[in-house]
Parts: C-alpha cells; structure tokens; sequence
C-alpha cells in the first residue's frame, strides 16, 4: 500500500467537510482525572479496533479506523495515556515546515510513530517539529496526555488549552472563516462543558449524544458511526456504535495488550443475537438501452426485517460501487452511472446492515449500450423507442 494513502483520504474528505462531515472532540481535566470524548462522522461501517502490544522501545497502543492498515488510524491512545484524533478541516497550505524531512516510517502516518514513542503531548510536539507538516494541509489532530495538556496541532499553528477543557470540531481554530464555523456541535460541547455540575463517564456521554449527527444519503450521509469516551488517568474506553448511546462497551487498555495484537471489527461487537440480514433487494427499475458515454439513473430497495437502517452496492456490469448509504430500510434508493463501453450490461444490488449483514444479490436488469456517445438525434430517439418496445 503506497504510504501517501493518508494524505489521498484526507483530501477526499476535505470535499465534504464545510456541509456534511461534523466530527467533534472535548476534554476536561479535573483533579487526576482526565476524560475524553469524540464523536467519528462518516458513511462506511467497515470500522476496526487495533491493539498493538508493547516491544522494543515502543509503547503498547491501540487505534481506531476504517481499516487495520496504519494508513487509515483515525485515533488512538497509547499505554501512557496519550491519545489523539484527526479531523478534516478546510484547506490551509503549510509554509513553515516544507523544507524539514517528511516521515517515511508506518507509511507516512506521523501519529503512529508518536504513540509509539511519546508519554507526553510535549513529546509529541518535539516530533512534530521534525517533520514537514504538509499532511495537515487537510486535516488536524487533537492530542491530550494523561495530565489533561491538550493541543489542537492545525498545520503550522498549535492552539494550547486554556482552562479546564477544550473542544475540536472540524473548522480551525486559528482561521475559522475558512469553514465549518459557526458550529453548533462545537458551540453545543463547549456549554456544556462550561455548565458541567457532574463531571463523568455519564456527562460525557450526554455531551456525544447532543453533538452526534444522523445523516443519511444523498444529502448529509455521514452519520455519527462511532462514538468513544477515553478515561486516560484509567486507561478506560468507552466506545458506543452508530450513535446508539444506550448501549456501550468497555476496554481496559492495559488488559486488552495483555492479550496480544488483535483486532476487532467494531460493527460486529456491537450485532444483536437476533439480527437478521436485509431481504433480497427488488430488480433495478431504469432504462435498458443507451448510449456509451451518457449517464442513467436506477433505482431499487430493499428491507430490513429489524429495521436497521442500510448501505447498498451496485453492481454494474463493468465496475462494482463503493458501498452508498445509508438509508432508511425501504427507502427507494436511486443511483447513477455511466458505461464507457458499447456492450450489454448486467445490473445487480445487494444491500447490508449497520452491522455489517449482507442481502444476496438482487435479481438482475439487462441494458444495452450503442457504441454512440452524446445524446441522441430525433431518429435516433424513435429508434431506440422501436427496440424498447419490442423487448416487452
């Protein structure tokens, strides 16, 4: 896997951040005690939990991304009790660094070497002085130790905590007309930060809860996947699924390293003994002879005998889609493409769960494609008429 990967996601999802990606993070530190909470916004539910054991002269950690691969660690926390999370943010081009070396070790991703190394945020900003930071051109980190210091490293700019608390959302702090503020989720963390009259694991959940979001496709879909509330004085991690904030799993840390290098995929810590996998989706509905080159829309659904809310994949013959969702179960989900080829085509759609459970496929729709790219001429138009009727 090429080590520029992180830079590649991030700027993917720089394009979504202004309108639809809202993830938020706060911290407080009273007396020894130092909580952490974060709400991860984004569509895919292929979510993974990563436990690294200590070895030579690396720290025991654990991460949290969309895959096992370093590349795609969004968080974590290490067995100092350092922890971190990236943010999207809007596009800030990095001066001071770019003529320092960048990191080429764990595939680019300079917070990995971080928490394998650091026991302080103070450890962790001597690295970052290292390096060039032009992987933050598109992102940002929170780091917070043990000892409630906190920092919100924005590519050339690092904003110290002040106070008790402080609170990342997906604007920077240092230039917040660039986009995403005013936030409200931020706006909503930080009150409740400044009236907290109990400060707990229960608070903090309070806090994901107000500050979660439940978007669904096409028009906000990143909903809140997963939620955590580190206890770094501890070594506690709260974690909550797909913004569900009634049901939660606990890990120690050090107990978890205890047990080795092991992985679990979050979805399925958190599937129901009764779940059942959507039924078959109906046939794709749209038209079945085109033009190379134009774009059509489909349209299928499916349903959830739980009631789950769903992803769908579309098969299109000559391509297979990211996963797209989710959607209320029996919403009418409508999806375009377009073929490059003249060829004809098979279109199938399965659908899944919150929880990772797969439809079969549904049955297929036929399309034919005319070598002719463009849109079609007068004649064109009866003709493919003529031969659209006589397929019925």
């Amino acid at each position: 896997m090429k080590k520029n990967m992180i830079f590649v996601s991030f700027s993917f999802i720089i394009l979504f951040c202004d309108s639809i990606l809202a993830c938020t993070a706060f911290n407080y530190t009273q007396d020894d005690t130092t909580l952490v909470g974060r709400n991860m916004d984004w569509y895919t539910q292929e979510n993974y939990i990563v436990f690294f054991p200590s070895e030579e002269e690396k720290f025991g950690r654990v991460y949290f991304g969309w895959n096992s691969h370093p590349s795609w660690y969004m968080g974590g926390m290490n067995d100092q009790g350092v922890m971190f999370a990236y943010f999207a943010a809007p596009y800030l081009k990095v001066k001071n660094s770019i003529n320092k070396p960048v990191y080429e070790g764990n595939y680019g991703n300079l917070m990995e070497k971080c928490m394998e190394e650091c026991s302080s945020l103070s450890d962790v900003l001597v690295i970052f002085d290292q390096y060039n930071l032009q992987f933050l051109e598109y992102c940002q980190i929170m780091v917070v130790d043990r000892d409630g210091n906190s920092a919100i490293i924005s590519g050339d700019d690092i904003t110290m905590k002040k106070g008790a608390y402080q609170v990342v959302a997906n604007f920077r702090p240092t230039h917040p007309l660039l986009g995403g503020f005013p936030s409200w989720r931020y706006t909503t963390a930080k009150n409740m930060l400044k009236q907290m009259d109990d400060f707990s694991i229960d608070y903090f959940t309070k806090i994901c809860n107000q500050t979660h979001q439940e978007g669904n496709y096409p028009i906000e879909w990143t909903p809140t996947i997963w939620s955590i509330i580190y206890d770094l004085h501890n070594y506690n991690i709260h974690l909550f699924h797909y913004h569900d904030y009634k049901h939660v799993i606990i890990f120690n840390l050090i107990q978890e390293l205890e047990r080795g290098e092991h992985v679990y995929s979050i979805q399925s810590l958190f599937e129901p003994d009764n779940n059942l996998p959507p039924y078959k989706p109906s046939k794709p509905l749209g038209e079945t002879i085109g033009r190379s080159g134009r774009e059509y829309s489909y349209t299928s659904s499916s349903t959830d005998p739980n009631g789950n809310d769903l992803y769908f994949q579309w098969d299109w013959g000559d391509e297979i889609s990211e996963w797209i969702g989710p959607v209320d179960s029996e919403y009418n989900i409508t999806i375009t493409h377009t073929w490059n080829n003249k060829d004809e085509f098979e279109i199938r759609v399965r659908a899944k769960d919150i929880y990772g459970e797969k439809s079969p496929w549904s049955d297929p729709l036929t399309v034919s494609m005319s070598k002719y790219k463009g849109y079609p001429t007068l004649f064109e138009k009866y003709l493919l008429l003529f031969f659209k009727l006589l397929s019925f």
